[in-house]
C-alpha cells in the first residue's frame, strides 16, 4: 500500500512520465521526408518525449522513496526573493521586445545576462560575453543548419 503522503508525488512522476510517451508516440507517427538524413523534424521531440519520460521514472522513484519534499508546505523554506525575480521578468519582457527590433543574438544575450545578474553574479560583462557565444551557437545551428526563420536583427544580418 502506498503511504497517503507518497501519492501526491507518485501522481506527479506518473503524469510526466505519461506526456512523454505521449511525446515520443506522437513523434513516431510524424512523416518526415528522405531528405533528412540524421537530424530532422522529429529529433527534438524524441529527445524531448525520452527526457520526460526519464524524468517522470526518476520521479516516481524519489518518491517512492520519500524523500520528495514539497517546498511550499516546508516550514523552513526560504521566502522568494523578489529582486531576482523581477529582474528575470525584466529580462523576459525586454528580450520580447528586442527581439523584434535588434534580432535573436542580441536579446538573448540580454535576457542572459539578466539571469545571471538574479543569480548572484557580479559580471556582466563576462556574462554578456558568456550570452553572446551560445545566443550565437545556438542562432547558427537552428537558423543556419537546420533551415529555421528566427528573428533577423543587427548581427544575423551579417551571417
Amino acid at each position: 500500500m502506498i503511504p497517503r503522503s507518497q501519492r501526491g508525488a507518485l501522481a506527479v512522476g506518473l503524469a510526466v512520465a505519461t506526456i512523454g510517451l505521449a511525446v515520443l508516440a506522437i513523434t513516431l507517427q510524424v512523416q518526415t521526408s528522405p531528405m533528412y538524413s540524421r537530424v530532422g523534424p522529429t529529433a527534438f521531440p524524441y529527445g524531448i518525449g525520452a527526457v520526460l519520460s526519464l524524468l517522470g521514472l526518476l520521479l516516481m522513484l524519489d518518491a517512492r522513496r520519500g524523500s520528495w519534499i514539497c517546498e511550499a508546505t516546508e516550514t523552513n523554506a526560504d521566502k522568494p526573493d523578489w529582486k531576482a525575480i523581477a529582474i528575470i521578468v525584466t529580462g523576459f519582457v525586454a528580450a520580447m521586445i528586442l527581439v523584434a527590433t535588434v534580432g535573436f543574438i542580441i536579446a538573448a544575450t540580454a535576457l542572459f545576462t539578466a539571469a545571471t545578474i538574479a543569480f548572484g553574479l557580479r559580471k556582466p560583462v563576462k556574462s554578456a560575453a558568456i550570452g553572446f557565444v551560445i545566443a550565437f551557437i545556438a542562432y547558427f545551428t537552428f537558423a543556419k543548419l537546420l533551415g529555421l526563420r528566427m528573428g533577423t536583427g543587427i548581427i544575423e544580418r551579417f551571417l
